[in-house]
Protein backbone atom coordinates (compact mmCIF):
# COMPACT_ATOMS: atom_id res chain seq x y z
CA UNK A 1 0.00 0.00 0.00
CA UNK A 2 2.80 2.20 0.79
CA UNK A 3 4.36 1.95 -2.42
CA UNK A 4 1.21 2.37 -3.96
CA UNK A 5 0.62 5.66 -2.26
CA UNK A 6 4.03 6.54 -3.27
CA UNK A 7 3.89 6.14 -7.19
CA UNK A 8 0.64 7.83 -6.70
CA UNK A 9 2.03 11.07 -5.27
CA UNK A 10 4.94 10.91 -8.36
CA UNK A 11 2.67 10.24 -10.96
CA UNK A 12 0.78 13.64 -9.55
CA UNK A 13 3.57 15.02 -9.72
CA UNK A 14 4.56 15.07 -13.15
CA UNK A 15 1.23 15.88 -14.19
CA UNK A 16 1.53 19.04 -12.51
CA UNK A 17 4.56 19.83 -13.46
CA UNK A 18 3.67 19.33 -16.91
CA UNK A 19 1.20 21.96 -16.08
CA UNK A 20 1.67 24.85 -18.45
CA UNK A 21 1.24 27.38 -15.18
CA UNK A 22 4.81 26.78 -14.29
CA UNK A 23 7.00 29.22 -16.67
CA UNK A 24 10.34 27.19 -18.07
CA UNK A 25 12.51 29.19 -15.96
CA UNK A 26 11.49 27.03 -12.50
CA UNK A 27 14.13 25.94 -11.06
CA UNK A 28 13.21 22.22 -9.74
CA UNK A 29 14.83 20.88 -6.66
CA UNK A 30 14.42 17.43 -5.53
CA UNK A 31 14.07 16.95 -1.76
CA UNK A 32 13.36 13.64 -0.42
CA UNK A 33 11.24 14.43 2.76
CA UNK A 34 8.20 17.03 3.09
CA UNK A 35 8.58 19.58 5.19
CA UNK A 36 7.48 19.49 8.68
CA UNK A 37 6.18 22.51 8.78
CA UNK A 38 6.49 26.59 7.59
CA UNK A 39 6.08 27.89 11.12
CA UNK A 40 9.96 29.16 11.44
CA UNK A 41 9.54 28.65 15.66
CA UNK A 42 8.95 24.64 15.34
CA UNK A 43 11.55 24.12 11.78
CA UNK A 44 13.78 22.71 13.30
CA UNK A 45 14.06 19.04 10.87
CA UNK A 46 16.29 19.64 7.72
CA UNK A 47 13.82 19.91 5.05
CA UNK A 48 11.48 22.97 6.58
CA UNK A 49 15.02 24.22 7.20
CA UNK A 50 16.26 24.29 3.91
CA UNK A 51 13.56 25.79 2.35
CA UNK A 52 12.45 28.46 5.22
CA UNK A 53 16.06 30.04 4.62
CA UNK A 54 14.56 31.43 1.14
CA UNK A 55 12.28 33.20 3.28
CA UNK A 56 13.85 33.74 6.43
CA UNK A 57 17.80 35.21 5.83
CA UNK A 58 19.48 36.02 8.76
CA UNK A 59 20.88 39.65 10.11
CA UNK A 60 23.93 38.34 8.35
CA UNK A 61 25.65 35.63 6.14
CA UNK A 62 28.59 33.66 5.54
CA UNK A 63 31.26 35.55 2.34
CA UNK A 64 30.94 31.30 0.49
CA UNK A 65 34.41 32.33 -0.50
CA UNK A 66 35.84 33.67 2.76
CA UNK A 67 33.44 32.39 5.24
CA UNK A 68 33.26 35.77 6.70
CA UNK A 69 30.16 37.58 8.17
CA UNK A 70 28.31 39.50 5.40
CA UNK A 71 25.51 41.98 6.26
CA UNK A 72 22.26 40.92 4.65
CA UNK A 73 19.10 42.14 6.91
CA UNK A 74 21.81 44.57 9.02
CA UNK A 75 22.76 47.68 7.10
CA UNK A 76 26.86 47.40 7.91
CA UNK A 77 28.62 45.62 10.49
CA UNK A 78 27.91 46.08 14.04
CA UNK A 79 28.64 49.15 16.47
CA UNK A 80 30.13 46.97 19.82
CA UNK A 81 30.84 49.71 22.99
CA UNK A 82 33.05 47.51 25.15
CA UNK A 83 32.66 49.72 28.17
CA UNK A 84 29.09 49.14 27.96
CA UNK A 85 28.79 45.57 27.31
CA UNK A 86 26.54 46.52 23.73
CA UNK A 87 26.11 46.41 19.78
CA UNK A 88 24.40 48.41 17.71
CA UNK A 89 22.38 46.57 15.08
CA UNK A 90 21.15 48.76 12.30
CA UNK A 91 18.77 47.24 9.47
CA UNK A 92 18.79 47.78 5.81
CA UNK A 93 15.42 49.80 4.09
CA UNK A 94 13.66 46.70 2.89
CA UNK A 95 10.27 45.37 2.66
CA UNK A 96 8.35 42.56 3.77
CA UNK A 97 6.82 40.49 0.78
CA UNK A 98 3.23 41.98 1.90
CA UNK A 99 5.01 45.69 1.21
CA UNK A 100 4.99 46.79 4.91
CA UNK A 101 9.23 47.94 5.81
CA UNK A 102 11.51 46.02 7.52
CA UNK A 103 11.63 47.91 11.23
CA UNK A 104 13.61 47.40 14.31
CA UNK A 105 10.10 46.96 15.82
CA UNK A 106 10.53 43.47 14.47
CA UNK A 107 13.81 43.11 15.28
CA UNK A 108 12.83 43.91 18.70
CA UNK A 109 9.63 41.86 18.99
CA UNK A 110 11.67 38.39 17.36
CA UNK A 111 14.31 38.52 20.47
CA UNK A 112 11.56 39.48 22.89
CA UNK A 113 9.51 36.47 21.48
CA UNK A 114 12.77 33.75 22.22
CA UNK A 115 14.09 35.03 25.26
CA UNK A 116 10.34 34.90 26.99
CA UNK A 117 9.52 31.82 25.63
CA UNK A 118 12.80 30.33 25.31
CA UNK A 119 12.05 29.02 22.10
CA UNK A 120 14.42 25.56 21.53
CA UNK A 121 16.65 25.80 18.58
CA UNK A 122 16.95 29.53 18.68
CA UNK A 123 17.03 30.54 22.53
CA UNK A 124 21.14 29.36 22.28
CA UNK A 125 21.81 32.74 20.03
CA UNK A 126 19.48 35.12 22.07
CA UNK A 127 20.29 33.89 25.65
CA UNK A 128 23.84 36.04 25.61
CA UNK A 129 21.63 39.06 25.41
CA UNK A 130 20.11 41.06 28.45
CA UNK A 131 18.04 43.46 27.32
CA UNK A 132 17.51 45.26 24.10
CA UNK A 133 16.00 49.03 23.33
CA UNK A 134 14.89 50.79 20.39
CA UNK A 135 17.16 53.77 18.82
CA UNK A 136 14.77 54.80 15.69
CA UNK A 137 13.16 52.84 13.13
CA UNK A 138 16.12 50.94 11.70
CA UNK A 139 18.28 50.77 14.57
CA UNK A 140 18.45 48.69 17.82
CA UNK A 141 20.84 48.27 20.78
CA UNK A 142 21.80 44.97 22.58
CA UNK A 143 22.77 45.15 25.87
CA UNK A 144 25.13 41.70 26.38
CA UNK A 145 24.95 39.77 29.71
CA UNK A 146 28.71 39.62 29.39
CA UNK A 147 31.62 40.45 26.97
CA UNK A 148 32.24 37.59 24.67
CA UNK A 149 32.65 37.59 21.13
CA UNK A 150 29.93 34.45 20.68
CA UNK A 151 27.09 37.06 19.83
CA UNK A 152 28.58 37.50 16.58
CA UNK A 153 27.99 33.70 16.09
CA UNK A 154 25.01 33.52 17.41
CA UNK A 155 22.83 36.76 17.68
CA UNK A 156 24.06 37.94 14.27
CA UNK A 157 22.75 34.78 12.41
CA UNK A 158 19.45 34.72 14.09
CA UNK A 159 15.80 35.49 11.32
CA UNK A 160 13.38 38.24 12.25
CA UNK A 161 9.92 37.81 12.06
CA UNK A 162 7.23 39.95 11.22
CA UNK A 163 5.71 41.62 14.06
CA UNK A 164 2.62 42.40 12.23
CA UNK A 165 1.89 38.92 11.31
CA UNK A 166 2.67 37.27 14.57
CA UNK A 167 1.92 40.22 17.11
CA UNK A 168 -1.74 38.56 17.58
CA UNK A 169 -0.30 34.95 17.54
CA UNK A 170 1.72 35.88 20.90
CA UNK A 171 -1.07 37.55 22.83
CA UNK A 172 -3.45 34.97 22.17
CA UNK A 173 -0.99 32.32 23.85
CA UNK A 174 -0.37 34.50 26.85
CA UNK A 175 -3.03 33.43 29.28
CA UNK A 176 -2.43 29.51 28.00
CA UNK A 177 -0.84 26.67 30.34
CA UNK A 178 1.95 25.82 27.49
CA UNK A 179 2.37 28.70 25.62
CA UNK A 180 4.91 27.58 24.22
CA UNK A 181 4.12 24.42 23.17
CA UNK A 182 0.58 26.71 21.46
CA UNK A 183 3.52 28.95 19.67
CA UNK A 184 5.12 25.64 18.13
CA UNK A 185 1.91 23.85 16.89
CA UNK A 186 1.07 27.39 15.45
CA UNK A 187 -0.35 26.66 11.80
CA UNK A 188 1.55 28.27 9.01
CA UNK A 189 0.23 28.26 5.62
CA UNK A 190 1.73 31.41 4.21
CA UNK A 191 4.86 32.86 6.00
CA UNK A 192 4.99 36.78 5.23
CA UNK A 193 8.84 36.71 4.09
CA UNK A 194 11.62 38.71 4.00
CA UNK A 195 13.59 36.80 1.35
CA UNK A 196 13.81 36.73 -2.34
CA UNK A 197 11.00 34.15 -2.25
CA UNK A 198 7.74 33.45 -1.18
CA UNK A 199 5.37 30.49 -0.33
CA UNK A 200 2.90 30.26 -3.59
CA UNK A 201 1.49 27.04 -3.55
CA UNK A 202 1.62 24.14 -1.25
CA UNK A 203 0.84 19.96 -2.59
CA UNK A 204 0.45 17.91 0.44
CA UNK A 205 3.09 15.34 -0.03
CA UNK A 206 4.05 16.06 -3.50
CA UNK A 207 5.65 19.79 -4.01
CA UNK A 208 6.27 23.58 -2.70
CA UNK A 209 6.37 26.00 -5.11
CA UNK A 210 7.86 29.19 -4.37
CA UNK A 211 7.92 32.37 -6.30
CA UNK A 212 10.00 35.74 -6.24
CA UNK A 213 9.30 37.91 -3.75
CA UNK A 214 8.10 40.92 -5.71
CA UNK A 215 9.34 43.57 -3.09
CA UNK A 216 12.63 41.73 -2.74
CA UNK A 217 15.33 43.86 -3.79
CA UNK A 218 19.02 43.89 -1.90
CA UNK A 219 22.24 45.77 -2.41
CA UNK A 220 24.52 42.47 -1.86
CA UNK A 221 27.91 40.95 -2.59
CA UNK A 222 28.62 39.25 -5.56
CA UNK A 223 30.34 36.29 -4.28
CA UNK A 224 31.39 35.43 -7.86
CA UNK A 225 33.17 38.41 -8.15
CA UNK A 226 35.02 39.18 -4.97
CA UNK A 227 34.53 40.32 -1.21
CA UNK A 228 34.42 43.79 -2.82
CA UNK A 229 32.60 43.66 -5.28
CA UNK A 230 28.97 44.97 -5.06
CA UNK A 231 26.16 44.79 -7.63
CA UNK A 232 21.99 45.57 -7.20
CA UNK A 233 19.92 42.50 -6.55
CA UNK A 234 16.53 42.89 -7.68
CA UNK A 235 13.83 40.08 -7.76
CA UNK A 236 16.47 37.20 -8.18
CA UNK A 237 16.10 36.61 -12.30
CA UNK A 238 12.26 36.12 -11.97
CA UNK A 239 12.40 32.43 -11.43
CA UNK A 240 10.46 30.43 -9.75
CA UNK A 241 11.26 27.67 -7.49
CA UNK A 242 9.72 24.32 -6.79
CA UNK A 243 10.70 21.73 -4.65
CA UNK A 244 9.45 18.46 -5.17
CA UNK A 245 8.90 15.22 -2.44
CA UNK A 246 10.45 11.91 -3.68
CA UNK A 247 10.46 10.04 -0.28
CA UNK A 248 12.98 7.70 -1.87
CA UNK A 249 17.00 8.44 -3.30
CA UNK A 250 16.62 6.30 -6.42
CA UNK A 251 13.18 7.90 -7.90
CA UNK A 252 15.05 11.41 -7.12
CA UNK A 253 18.19 10.62 -8.97
CA UNK A 254 16.38 8.90 -12.02
CA UNK A 255 14.45 12.33 -12.40
CA UNK A 256 17.60 14.50 -12.39
CA UNK A 257 19.36 11.96 -14.65
CA UNK A 258 16.03 12.36 -17.07
CA UNK A 259 16.07 16.07 -16.41
CA UNK A 260 13.01 16.26 -14.28
CA UNK A 261 14.73 18.07 -11.57
CA UNK A 262 17.91 20.93 -11.80
CA UNK A 263 19.51 19.49 -8.66
CA UNK A 264 18.71 17.14 -5.89
CA UNK A 265 19.64 18.86 -2.02
CA UNK A 266 21.39 16.17 -0.48
CA UNK A 267 24.43 14.42 -0.28
CA UNK A 268 24.71 11.87 -2.88
CA UNK A 269 25.12 8.04 -1.71
CA UNK A 270 28.35 6.52 -2.98
CA UNK A 271 26.77 4.19 -5.11
CA UNK A 272 25.25 6.53 -7.74
CA UNK A 273 28.25 9.14 -7.99
CA UNK A 274 29.74 7.41 -10.79
CA UNK A 275 26.84 7.03 -13.12
CA UNK A 276 25.91 10.60 -12.29
CA UNK A 277 29.24 11.26 -13.51
CA UNK A 278 28.70 9.91 -16.60
CA UNK A 279 25.55 11.60 -17.50
CA UNK A 280 24.80 14.47 -19.96
CA UNK A 281 24.23 18.16 -18.86
CA UNK A 282 24.83 16.47 -14.83
CA UNK A 283 27.65 17.95 -12.57
CA UNK A 284 28.94 17.14 -9.89
CA UNK A 285 29.99 19.15 -7.07
CA UNK A 286 32.21 18.05 -3.72
CA UNK A 287 31.99 20.47 -1.02
CA UNK A 288 33.64 20.34 2.63
CA UNK A 289 32.12 20.82 5.26
CA UNK A 290 32.16 21.72 8.80
CA UNK A 291 32.08 17.99 10.72
CA UNK A 292 34.00 15.82 12.84
CA UNK A 293 34.31 12.38 12.70
CA UNK A 294 36.71 10.84 15.54
CA UNK A 295 37.39 7.79 17.63
CA UNK A 296 36.11 8.69 21.17
CA UNK A 297 38.38 7.24 24.63
CA UNK A 298 36.70 6.26 27.86
CA UNK A 299 38.78 8.30 29.73
CA UNK A 300 37.47 7.13 33.20
CA UNK A 301 38.66 3.36 32.02
CA UNK A 302 42.15 1.69 32.21
CA UNK A 303 43.68 1.46 29.79
CA UNK A 304 42.29 4.69 28.12
CA UNK A 305 43.28 7.16 30.81
CA UNK A 306 47.23 6.10 29.73
CA UNK A 307 47.97 8.37 26.75
CA UNK A 308 51.27 6.72 25.78
CA UNK A 309 47.98 4.03 24.92
CA UNK A 310 45.68 6.99 23.00
CA UNK A 311 48.82 7.37 21.12
CA UNK A 312 49.99 4.20 19.92
CA UNK A 313 46.61 4.08 19.30
CA UNK A 314 46.46 7.08 17.04
CA UNK A 315 49.89 5.99 15.12
CA UNK A 316 48.24 2.78 14.54
CA UNK A 317 45.27 4.49 12.47
CA UNK A 318 45.63 5.50 8.89
CA UNK A 319 43.93 7.98 7.94
CA UNK A 320 45.03 8.55 4.34
CA UNK A 321 43.46 5.04 3.93
CA UNK A 322 40.14 5.54 5.31
CA UNK A 323 39.56 8.74 3.53
CA UNK A 324 41.09 6.75 0.30
CA UNK A 325 39.47 3.56 0.27
CA UNK A 326 36.41 3.93 2.36
CA UNK A 327 35.73 7.22 1.21
CA UNK A 328 37.22 6.64 -2.10
CA UNK A 329 38.70 9.77 -2.15
CA UNK A 330 35.70 12.36 -1.44
CA UNK A 331 37.01 14.14 1.88
CA UNK A 332 39.84 14.84 4.16
CA UNK A 333 42.23 13.79 6.69
CA UNK A 334 40.88 15.25 10.00
CA UNK A 335 44.12 16.08 12.54
CA UNK A 336 42.37 18.58 14.93
CA UNK A 337 38.69 18.73 16.12
CA UNK A 338 38.36 21.58 13.72
CA UNK A 339 37.85 20.99 9.65
CA UNK A 340 40.44 22.05 7.31
CA UNK A 341 37.51 23.99 5.70
CA UNK A 342 36.86 26.16 8.49
CA UNK A 343 39.58 28.85 7.46
CA UNK A 344 39.64 31.40 10.41
CA UNK A 345 39.92 29.05 13.27
CA UNK A 346 41.62 25.97 12.14
CA UNK A 347 45.24 25.31 13.08
CA UNK A 348 48.20 23.19 11.31
CA UNK A 349 50.43 23.22 13.90
CA UNK A 350 50.81 20.85 17.03
CA UNK A 351 51.32 17.39 17.01
CA UNK A 352 50.73 15.13 14.48
CA UNK A 353 50.41 10.59 15.28
CA UNK A 354 51.65 8.07 12.54
CA UNK A 355 51.87 10.68 9.21
CA UNK A 356 53.16 9.75 6.90
CA UNK A 357 54.85 6.22 7.78
CA UNK A 358 54.17 2.69 6.23
CA UNK A 359 52.66 -0.28 7.92
CA UNK A 360 55.53 -1.91 9.31
CA UNK A 361 56.81 1.68 10.58
CA UNK A 362 53.45 2.29 12.60
CA UNK A 363 53.69 -1.24 13.82
CA UNK A 364 57.08 -0.60 15.37
CA UNK A 365 56.36 3.25 16.73
CA UNK A 366 53.14 1.99 18.41
CA UNK A 367 55.03 -0.71 20.40
CA UNK A 368 57.67 1.79 21.60
CA UNK A 369 55.29 3.93 22.49
CA UNK A 370 52.99 1.14 24.64
CA UNK A 371 56.74 0.18 26.13
CA UNK A 372 56.99 3.90 27.47
CA UNK A 373 53.72 3.77 28.22
CA UNK A 374 54.45 0.87 30.66
CA UNK A 375 52.80 -1.76 28.82
CA UNK A 376 54.02 -5.22 28.11
CA UNK A 377 53.21 -8.21 26.78
CA UNK A 378 53.09 -12.40 27.43
CA UNK A 379 54.00 -12.76 23.55
CA UNK A 380 55.43 -10.10 22.13
CA UNK A 381 54.55 -8.18 19.32
CA UNK A 382 57.57 -8.17 16.46
CA UNK A 383 58.30 -8.64 12.53
CA UNK A 384 59.95 -11.86 12.91
CA UNK A 385 56.99 -13.49 14.73
CA UNK A 386 54.42 -11.89 12.19
CA UNK A 387 52.91 -9.53 14.28
CA UNK A 388 51.12 -12.22 16.39
CA UNK A 389 51.79 -10.60 19.77
CA UNK A 390 48.75 -12.32 22.43
CA UNK A 391 48.30 -11.06 25.98
CA UNK A 392 48.77 -6.78 26.51
CA UNK A 393 49.91 -6.44 29.95
CA UNK A 394 48.99 -2.98 31.38
CA UNK A 395 51.39 -1.28 33.99
CA UNK A 396 49.47 -2.97 37.08
CA UNK A 397 50.71 -5.90 35.61
CA UNK A 398 47.09 -6.99 35.22
CA UNK A 399 46.53 -8.31 31.18
CA UNK A 400 44.08 -6.03 29.33
CA UNK A 401 40.89 -7.43 28.90
CA UNK A 402 38.72 -7.17 25.33
CA UNK A 403 38.00 -4.01 24.52
CA UNK A 404 35.39 -2.95 22.31
CA UNK A 405 34.77 0.09 19.50
CA UNK A 406 31.32 1.06 19.16
CA UNK A 407 30.40 1.63 15.73
CA UNK A 408 26.69 2.62 14.17
CA UNK A 409 25.35 0.04 11.56
CA UNK A 410 26.34 -0.07 8.53
CA UNK A 411 23.18 0.20 7.48
CA UNK A 412 23.34 3.62 9.47
CA UNK A 413 26.67 4.62 8.36
CA UNK A 414 28.72 2.19 6.53
CA UNK A 415 31.94 4.23 6.40
CA UNK A 416 31.84 4.44 10.18
CA UNK A 417 31.19 0.73 10.17
CA UNK A 418 33.96 0.04 8.25
CA UNK A 419 36.59 2.43 9.73
CA UNK A 420 35.64 0.17 13.20
CA UNK A 421 37.01 -2.95 11.44
CA UNK A 422 39.89 -1.69 10.52
CA UNK A 423 40.58 0.03 13.38
CA UNK A 424 40.21 -3.32 15.12
CA UNK A 425 42.46 -5.18 12.53
CA UNK A 426 45.21 -2.62 13.37
CA UNK A 427 45.17 -2.35 17.34
CA UNK A 428 45.08 -6.54 17.18
CA UNK A 429 47.78 -6.39 15.16
CA UNK A 430 50.33 -5.08 18.26
CA UNK A 431 48.69 -7.49 20.59
CA UNK A 432 45.63 -4.75 21.49
CA UNK A 433 42.19 -6.95 22.61
CA UNK A 434 39.68 -4.71 20.87
CA UNK A 435 36.76 -5.47 18.65
CA UNK A 436 34.60 -3.75 16.63
CA UNK A 437 30.66 -3.12 18.02
CA UNK A 438 28.47 -2.02 15.66
CA UNK A 439 25.20 -1.05 18.16
CA UNK A 440 21.73 0.56 16.88
CA UNK A 441 22.68 4.36 16.67
CA UNK A 442 20.35 5.66 19.24
CA UNK A 443 21.02 2.81 21.51
CA UNK A 444 24.77 3.90 20.88
CA UNK A 445 24.31 7.32 21.92
CA UNK A 446 22.37 6.35 24.88
CA UNK A 447 25.11 4.17 25.98
CA UNK A 448 28.05 7.06 25.23
CA UNK A 449 26.70 9.79 26.40
CA UNK A 450 24.10 8.89 29.09
CA UNK A 451 25.28 5.89 30.99
CA UNK A 452 29.26 6.73 29.67
CA UNK A 453 29.67 2.84 29.41
CA UNK A 454 31.80 2.11 26.50
CA UNK A 455 35.76 1.89 26.07
CA UNK A 456 36.29 3.45 22.75
CA UNK A 457 33.62 4.75 20.07
CA UNK A 458 33.36 6.26 16.30
CA UNK A 459 31.34 9.38 16.21
CA UNK A 460 30.61 11.71 14.23
CA UNK A 461 29.07 15.46 14.28
CA UNK A 462 28.37 16.30 10.71
CA UNK A 463 26.77 20.35 11.27
CA UNK A 464 29.24 21.78 14.03
CA UNK A 465 29.25 25.65 14.21
CA UNK A 466 32.10 27.84 12.26
CA UNK A 467 32.83 29.21 15.66
CA UNK A 468 35.11 27.24 17.54
CA UNK A 469 33.39 27.48 21.71
CA UNK A 470 32.37 23.73 20.91
CA UNK A 471 35.33 22.87 21.81
CA UNK A 472 34.64 24.00 25.05
CA UNK A 473 31.54 22.50 25.12
CA UNK A 474 32.93 19.10 23.81
CA UNK A 475 36.05 18.78 25.84
CA UNK A 476 35.18 21.28 28.91
CA UNK A 477 35.53 19.71 32.40
CA UNK A 478 31.87 21.57 33.31
CA UNK A 479 30.28 19.52 30.97
CA UNK A 480 30.92 16.01 32.34
CA UNK A 481 27.09 15.87 33.04
CA UNK A 482 24.22 13.54 32.78
CA UNK A 483 23.87 13.98 28.67
CA UNK A 484 26.63 16.80 29.00
CA UNK A 485 28.95 17.00 25.57
CA UNK A 486 32.18 15.79 27.07
CA UNK A 487 31.84 12.64 26.47
CA UNK A 488 35.02 11.45 27.05
CA UNK A 489 35.45 12.40 30.48
CA UNK A 490 38.40 14.54 29.74
CA UNK A 491 39.34 17.06 32.05
CA UNK A 492 42.62 19.74 31.60
CA UNK A 493 42.90 22.87 33.36
CA UNK A 494 45.28 24.09 30.72
CA UNK A 495 42.15 23.49 28.54
CA UNK A 496 39.39 24.75 30.48
CA UNK A 497 41.40 28.06 31.27
CA UNK A 498 42.34 28.25 27.21
CA UNK A 499 38.38 27.73 26.42
CA UNK A 500 37.08 30.19 29.05
CA UNK A 501 40.01 32.68 27.62
CA UNK A 502 38.18 31.99 23.92
CA UNK A 503 35.03 32.91 24.99
CA UNK A 504 35.74 36.18 26.33
CA UNK A 505 38.45 37.29 23.82
CA UNK A 506 37.25 40.70 21.92
CA UNK A 507 40.03 40.58 20.02
CA UNK A 508 40.03 38.42 16.82
CA UNK A 509 43.70 38.04 16.28
CA UNK A 510 44.39 37.32 19.78
CA UNK A 511 41.11 34.89 19.86
CA UNK A 512 42.65 32.50 17.12
CA UNK A 513 46.08 32.65 18.88
CA UNK A 514 43.75 31.06 21.71
CA UNK A 515 42.25 28.86 19.89
CA UNK A 516 45.00 27.13 17.83
CA UNK A 517 46.39 26.67 21.63
CA UNK A 518 43.55 24.81 22.18
CA UNK A 519 43.93 22.83 19.15
CA UNK A 520 47.57 21.67 19.93
CA UNK A 521 47.19 20.48 23.62
CA UNK A 522 43.83 18.64 22.34
CA UNK A 523 45.98 17.06 19.95
CA UNK A 524 48.47 16.35 23.05
CA UNK A 525 46.02 15.20 25.00
CA UNK A 526 44.23 12.96 22.49
CA UNK A 527 41.19 12.48 24.61
CA UNK A 528 40.14 11.96 20.72
CA UNK A 529 41.02 11.04 17.64
CA UNK A 530 40.07 13.12 14.94
CA UNK A 531 39.87 10.95 11.22
CA UNK A 532 38.09 12.13 8.60
CA UNK A 533 35.61 14.62 7.23
CA UNK A 534 33.83 13.30 4.10
CA UNK A 535 32.59 15.78 2.07
CA UNK A 536 29.19 16.54 0.16
CA UNK A 537 28.74 15.42 -2.93
CA UNK A 538 25.83 16.63 -4.89
CA UNK A 539 24.35 16.76 -8.78
CA UNK A 540 23.19 19.65 -10.66
CA UNK A 541 21.60 19.86 -14.45
CA UNK A 542 24.28 22.65 -15.43
CA UNK A 543 22.61 22.32 -19.01
CA UNK A 544 19.68 24.21 -17.46
CA UNK A 545 20.79 26.57 -14.96
CA UNK A 546 24.63 28.40 -14.32
CA UNK A 547 26.02 30.01 -11.85
CA UNK A 548 25.95 27.13 -8.95
CA UNK A 549 28.07 28.64 -6.38
CA UNK A 550 30.19 26.12 -4.37
CA UNK A 551 30.52 26.14 0.00
CA UNK A 552 31.38 24.97 2.66
CA UNK A 553 27.95 22.60 3.07
CA UNK A 554 27.98 22.48 -0.58
CA UNK A 555 25.90 24.44 -3.39
CA UNK A 556 22.34 24.71 -1.70
CA UNK A 557 22.69 28.43 -0.58
CA UNK A 558 21.59 31.50 -0.60
CA UNK A 559 24.04 33.03 -3.05
CA UNK A 560 22.82 29.78 -5.23
CA UNK A 561 19.28 30.59 -5.49
CA UNK A 562 20.50 34.60 -6.27
CA UNK A 563 23.19 33.79 -8.59
CA UNK A 564 21.72 31.36 -10.68
CA UNK A 565 20.74 32.41 -14.77
CA UNK A 566 19.52 30.16 -17.29
CA UNK A 567 22.39 28.25 -18.74
CA UNK A 568 21.28 29.43 -22.29
CA UNK A 569 19.45 32.33 -23.31
CA UNK A 570 16.80 33.39 -25.10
Amino acid sequence: MKRCLVLVSFFVLVLVLSNSTYPAETIKIGILQEPKTLNIWMATDTWSSKILSLIYPTMFLRDPETLKLVPWLAEEKPKLDLSEKSFVIRLRNLKWSDGTPLTAEDLYFTGNVIMKYKIPHFYNRWDLVEKMEIIDQHTVKFYLKELTPLYESRTLLSPIVQKKEWENVVKSIETSQEPLKQLLNYKVKDPVSIGPFIVSEVKEGSYIFLRPNPHFEHPTIAPDKGPRAMRRVGIPHHHNIIFKVFGTTDTAILELKKGGIDYLWWNLPEGYIADLEKANGVKIFSSEKNALYFLGFNLRREPMTNAFFRKAVATLIDKEFLVKRLLQGKGVEMDSPISPGNKEWYCEAGKSYGKGLFREERRKLAVELLKEGGFNWKVSPSEQGGWKAKGLVAPSGEEVGELSVLVPPADYDPVRAMAGTMIQEWLQEVGIPVKARPMPFNALVEQVKSRKDYDMVIMGYSNLTLDPDYLRRFFGSEQQTYKGDNITGYSSQRFDQLAEASSKCMDLEERKKIVCEMQKVLKEDLPVIPLYNPYIVEAVRVDRFKGWVPGLGGVGNLWTFLNLTPAKEK
